[in-house]
């Protein structure tokens, strides 16, 4: 029975760390990709 408790919370931790990863890739990388995205656009219409 404990041992199933340690792999259901190292899943619980495993996706935790998953979604601080997504929030991180999501506040820092994505305004990045969709500024040079518009500015390619723009570039694109000239």
């Amino acid at each position: 029975m404990e041992e199933e408790d340690k792999a259901l919370k190292n899943k619980l931790n495993l996706g935790g760390r998953i979604g601080n990863y997504s929030t991180f890739f999501i506040d820092s990388i994505l305004p990045k990709f969709t500024t040079f995205v518009k500015l390619w656009k723009l570039h694109r219409i000239r």
